[in-house]
């Protein structure tokens, strides 16, 4: 039985209502934040100047772990409403002018291997025996001889905020776990271990456990 035409009307009006009022939400929404690319030499605490913002505010919305670091080419989100959630003292930095950290490359010579899912990360060639350098200051959470899964020697770095850097295929180590490098510290050497066919470093990044493409990051 069809409805009663002032029904049927009603009904439609209702609908029409509802999908205006949800469309008006919609903008409201996406602009409460925006994101924001690090560049070399940002600090927390300039970007919060910048954007009107607090320190503690950026450090909450975007769950920092070490609100000291940043690193370049990490994005960042930014309140755009001026609006910042309430503080959290568990992320409030001990200095805020500590200048984002900008990757070094981890040895010297030409690509060999760019990163693709099927590949997921950076081959380096260079000479047996080269030294091989932290990428960032961090805490040497691995280091290993063997075949390791076809990584052969390798060596995994925790850094700020999320990241680890790994490197593979390495002839000789010269850290153990436990130890905290410096950027530029050597980790060890290139070599042949694990699945190659030649001398080469296999670089990876991971961010929260994700693999991620290197040259995001590297200079």
């Amino acid at each position: 039985m069809p409805l009663p035409t002032r029904l049927r009307r009603a009904l439609l009006w209702s609908a029409a209502w509802a999908w205006l009022g949800l469309a008006a939400s919609l903008p409201a929404q996406a602009a409460e934040t925006f994101t924001y690319t690090i560049a070399p030499g940002d600090t927390l605490e300039g970007l919060a100047q910048r954007f009107g913002t607090t320190v503690e505010t950026l450090a909450t919305l975007n769950n920092l772990r070490d609100p000291n670091w940043i690193i370049a080419g990490d994005t960042l989100l930014i309140p755009a409403s001026g609006s910042p959630p309430v503080p959290d003292d568990r992320f409030r930095p001990t200095s805020r002018g500590r200048p984002a950290l900008t990757y070094i490359w981890p040895a010297l010579g030409p690509i060999t291997t760019y990163f693709s899912r099927a590949h997921p990360g950076l081959d380096i060639g260079t000479a047996y025996g080269a030294p091989v350098r932290a990428a960032l200051p961090g805490l040497v959470i691995e280091a290993a001889t063997g075949w390791n899964s076809g990584y052969g020697t390798y060596v995994k770095l925790s850094h700020p905020n999320g990241h680890v850097t790994l490197y593979a295929h390495l002839g000789r180590l010269a850290v153990s776990v436990g130890d905290r490098v410096d950027q530029g510290d050597l980790l060890g050497t290139v070599g042949m271990t694990g699945r190659t066919t030649g001398p080469h470093l296999h670089f990876e990044v991971r961010i929260d456990g994700v693999r991620v493409d290197p040259l995001r990051f590297l200079p």
